[in-house]
């Protein structure tokens, strides 16, 4: 009884990870894309997008406040791209919420009871990231009380795209 169980155990383990392995799909560079697009402040954040294409194509439009106004093109490597869609992943962005804006409070309430309000903020600058991966498409708004994991995506994709130069003028 124990070597049929210990073969179906075995048997399990082997073709559950064939089947793992067998689970993916090759989807074409041009059907990758990440787009950040950060907002003004009331102060003089830096107003801008830059779109990063799968075959390492980046596309960076200054709006506001940016070292570079304007429209500028340039490549990275392909593998950078790489590793910024496994960090969209690894966030979990597919599933995140298409904005985070607010943060829900309590407190006590005049009458002793619990009083439930959005706590929001106005001065920040905003990001919208949005995903595109094959046939999945998807954007989030980050703004304030932004999860863990997607907080410093925005950041993520100015250093892969290396946008510092256009965005404050300091060289890589």
């Amino acid at each position: 009884m124990k070597a049929h169980l210990k073969f179906a155990i075995l048997l399990f383990t082997v073709l559950g990870c064939s089947l793992a392995q067998a689970q993916h799909s090759e989807i074409p560079l041009d059907q990758v894309e990440i787009r950040l697009e950060r907002s003004a402040c009331f102060g003089f954040c830096p107003v801008y997008s830059v779109t990063v294409h799968g075959d390492g194509t980046v596309e960076f439009d200054g709006k506001q406040y940016t070292a570079h106004r304007g429209v500028a093109t340039w490549r990275i490597d392909p593998g950078d791209v790489v590793t910024l869609v496994n960090q969209l992943l690894d966030a979990h962005f597919f599933e995140a919420a298409p904005s985070y804006v607010s943060r829900e409070v309590a407190e006590i309430g005049p009458e002793g009871g619990l009083l439930l309000f959005d706590n929001q903020v106005t001065d920040l600058p905003g990001a919208t990231l949005t995903f595109k991966l094959g046939e999945r498409e998807h954007s989030v708004f980050l703004y304030y009380n932004v999860p863990a994991q997607l907080e410093t995506l925005p950041d993520a994709v100015d250093e892969i795209a290396q946008t510092e130069q256009y965005v404050s003028g300091g060289g890589g």
